[in-house]
């Protein structure tokens, strides 16, 4: 088993307030990944199985920021793993 954490590359603003299009714009190219450990784990393993750990997820940006810079070194995630989810507001009103 590795585990190698994403790092965030550039601060992205207090996601409060802020609707999906907002919060996937505020987090967008804001992670990456720090070491050729998991570059190397995508060229030695086409299969390996990634999952993404959050605390919370809202509307998905930042899970979805997170697989962007994976694929970015060539690995998939299979799963997104979090604690709680937020209760989607609607917007009917």
């Amino acid at each position: 088993m590795v585990v190698a954490p994403l790092v965030v590359s550039r601060g992205a603003a207090d996601q409060a307030g802020l609707d999906a299009r907002g919060r996937a714009a505020n987090v967008h190219l804001s992670m990456h990944c720090p070491t050729p450990l998991l570059g190397r784990l995508a060229r030695r393993h086409r299969e390996a199985y990634v999952v993404v750990c959050d605390d919370v997820v809202t509307t998905g940006a930042t899970a979805r920021e997170a697989q962007r810079a994976l694929q970015a070194v060539g690995l998939s995630p299979v799963a997104i793993a979090v604690v709680a989810a937020t209760r989607r507001r609607s917007t009917d009103r």
